[in-house]
C-alpha cells in the first residue's frame, strides 16, 4: 500500500485530532491553522441508548462551547442537558474526498479492536482471530491488517507476519494525514472485515467496501477487565455498552456472515451514518470553528480570563 506519509501535529483540542483542522484550513485556503474554539464529534456513535457522555467529556465541555455533532439526534441529546451552541455538521470523515487509488483486486483489509488514550486494549486473546485471518489467505490476493498506533508493537507485528498477513499502521490522533490514510486504505481493499464494531465499519460501508463482522468476535469485557478494575460495575457497564458480543449479535447480525467474500455493501447506510446530508459549506465551517476575527478575539480573551480565574481560585 502507498499511503499518505505520517506527519506529526500538535493537538490543541478535539478539532486537531486526526488532522481534521488542518484539512479544513487547507480547504479554506488559509496559510496557517487557527486555534479552534469548538469541539467536533469524530467517531461513529452506534449505540441505541445515546447519552451526552458518549459524545463528549461532559465534565470539561462548557455548556456554551461550540459543538459540532453528526446528526440531529445527537444535537437534541446535548441540548436536553443544557448545551446551547450545538451545530449539526456530519463526521469529519464525510468531508474527505475519494483518493482514486487503484484497488488491489480481491484484497481484504481487517481492522483489529484498538486502544484509546484512556483505555488500553491488550489484544491478548486475539490469537484465534489471527489464525482465522490466516485461514482466509487462499481466498484473497492479500490480507492487510490495520493496527492503531497505540497497539502497533513488534509482538503483534511479528505474529501477523508469521501468518503471511500484512500489518499496516492505521490512524493516530496526532497525524495530519490520518483521515486520508484511512480513506486510502479502504479504497485499496474491496473487502473489509473486523471482529469488533466501531467507526471503521461505518467508514468502510461509506467507501463502498463489502463489509463484515466475523468470528471469533472480540470479548472487550474480558480484555479490559484489569484496566477497569478501579471502576464500579455500573461504570463498567456504561463504558462498555454497545461494544460487547451480545450487543453486536443483537444489533449488527446483518453484518455477520460466514465469509468476508459475502460481506455487505450498503453505501446509503454509510452516508447516513457519517451525516453526509449535514455537511457544512466552507463559510459555515469557518464560523462554527471560530475562525473569523470576532470569534478568535473572543476565544483568546475568554481563555485568558478563565486561566486567571482558575489561578485566583487556586490561591
Amino acid at each position: 500500500m502507498r499511503l499518505p506519509e505520517y506527519k506529526r501535529i500538535k493537538i490543541r483540542n478535539s478539532c486537531d485530532r486526526y488532522g481534521c483542522s488542518h484539512f479544513f484550513a487547507k480547504q479554506l485556503n488559509l496559510s496557517f491553522v487557527p486555534l479552534s474554539f469548538a469541539d467536533w464529534q469524530h467517531g461513529w456513535i452506534w449505540m441505541d441508548k445515546l447519552t451526552p457522555d458518549k459524545l463528549f467529556d461532559v465534565n470539561t465541555t462548557r455548556k456554551s462551547q461550540s459543538i459540532i455533532v453528526c446528526n440531529v439526534t445527537s444535537k437534541k441529546v446535548l441540548e436536553r442537558v443544557g448545551y446551547n451552541n450545538v451545530c449539526v455538521g456530519g463526521l469529519p470523515f464525510a468531508y474527505i474526498p475519494k483518493q482514486h487509488v487503484k484497488p488491489f483486486p480481491e484484497s481484504l483489509l481487517a481492522f483489529l479492536p484498538h486502544s484509546t488514550e484512556g483505555e488500553k486494549i491488550t489484544n491478548f486473546n486475539q490469537v484465534a482471530y489471527f489464525d482465522y485471518l490466516e485461514s482466509l489467505r487462499k481466498d484473497f490476493s492479500k490480507i492487510f491488517v490495520s493496527l492503531y498506533w497505540l497497539d502497533y508493537n513488534d509482538d503483534i507485528f511479528q505474529a501477523l507476519r508469521r501468518r503471511g498477513l500484512f500489518p499496516v499502521l492505521g490512524a493516530r490522533p496526532d497525524d495530519k494525514n490520518s483521515l486520508f490514510r484511512i480513506r486510502t486504505m479502504l479504497e485499496y481493499c474491496p473487502y473489509v472485515t473486523s471482529n469488533m464494531i466501531g467507526s471503521h465499519i461505518l467508514y468502510a460501508l461509506y467507501a463502498g467496501c463489502r463489509v463484515s463482522l466475523t468470528e471469533p468476535l472480540f470479548d472487550v469485557r474480558l480484555d479490559v477487565q484489569k484496566s477497569l478494575m478501579h471502576h464500579t460495575d455500573k461504570e463498567i457497564d456504561n463504558l462498555l455498552y454497545g461494544s460487547e458480543i451480545e450487543y453486536m449479535r443483537e444489533h449488527f447480525s446483518w453484518l455477520m456472515v460466514n465469509h468476508p467474500l459475502d460481506g455487505i455493501m450498503d453505501v446509503d447506510y454509510g452516508k447516513k451514518g457519517v451525516g453526509e446530508e449535514w455537511k457544512l459549506g466552507s463559510l459555515q465551517i469557518r464560523d462554527v470553528l471560530g475562525w473569523n476575527f470576532a470569534d478568535q478575539l473572543s476565544g483568546y480573551c475568554g481563555g485568558i480570563a478563565r486561566r486567571i480565574k482558575r489561578k485566583i481560585n487556586f490561591v
